[in-house]
């Protein structure tokens, strides 16, 4: 599932492809969206559950990496906040190209011809003095760049360890926090055990279980913060990009803009005279 969704299929898609091959909930029901959403965004995959609201380590086995989830995350939170028309957009810019004047966004509009162009919104708004130019010719120099960036797999190979680093040093507080956090929920149950059999009388329950439970709450707050750092990282393995050049022409428009938002933060145009410039996502953590 993580794989179709990867590929830029959408949770109604992945469901009615579980339910062409017969697989079922463990209610016995066909696939939903609503089912697919909830196993990839809860980290089932990712040998996690969630309980109350908290996010634990489960004791099923993990059929994909705590990494993989999290690029998963990454991708439905730049997803999210990307207007929908940008998602239906046929151009695969849209929503990271912007006016090299004024930073506002473009917008793509075609001419008598049928030629597409991008053109400054604040252009008619603000007077942005800035034109409009080819579509065809901002995304021929974006390629450009692109085709460059993967051929510098060098560059990229220590952007990725770089950001590897970063990741692994979350991760291993992600992991202690959970252990700790799964003590206390231990500690809390064993000193309810113990009250239920009137070992403890019922002050010092109170007070012990106000303890712990404080403890629990700080480890709680401490991961939330953790995993937040670990979501926005947005990690380049050279070796998936080997293929995306030859690939380029065939793929959706969809995945051609997910490939590139991993890559890039905007792209910057100029009319006279004509230049593009790429902010990439990479090279700051390099």
């Amino acid at each position: 599932m993580r794989t179709r969704r990867k590929r830029s299929q959408g949770f109604t898609a992945i469901a009615r492809w579980l339910n062409d091959h017969g697989h079922q909930t463990t209610y016995g029901c066909p696939f939903r969206y609503q089912a697919v959403q909830l196993m990839l965004d809860t980290g089932f995959g990712a040998g996690f559950f969630v309980h109350r609201g908290q996010l634990l380590q489960g004791v099923h086995d993990p059929v994909i990496t705590s990494k993989e989830w999290a690029d998963y995350l990454a991708a439905r939170e730049t997803r999210s906040v990307m207007p929908s028309r940008s998602k239906a957009s046929p151009h695969v810019l849209v929503g990271l190209v912007k006016c090299g004047e004024c930073l506002t966004a473009l917008t793509a509009r075609p001419d008598r011809r049928g030629t597409m162009w991008y053109r400054c919104k604040s252009r008619s708004e603000r007077g942005c003095r800035n034109g409009m130019v080819k579509i065809a010719d901002v995304e021929a120099d974006v390629f450009a760049w692109l085709t460059q960036f993967i051929g510098d797999l060098d560059a990229a190979t220590r952007t990725a360890q770089a950001q590897q680093r970063r990741w692994d040093v979350a991760e291993d507080r992600a992991k202690n926090l959970r252990r700790q956090i799964t003590e206390q929920d231990k500690a809390l149950t064993q000193l309810t055990v113990d009250r239920a059999r009137q070992l403890v009388p019922e002050h010092a329950y109170k007070a012990a279980a106000d303890e712990i439970q404080g403890v629990r709450d700080r480890l709680a707050a401490e991961l939330d913060e953790v995993q937040r750092e670990v979501q926005p990282i947005r990690r380049v393995e050279p070796a998936a990009y080997h293929g995306l050049i030859e690939e380029w022409p065939t793929l959706p428009v969809q995945a051609r803009r997910d490939a590139l938002r991993k890559l890039i933060s905007r792209v910057r145009v100029w009319s006279k005279p004509f230049r593009v410039e790429v902010d990439d996502t990479w090279s700051q953590v390099a």
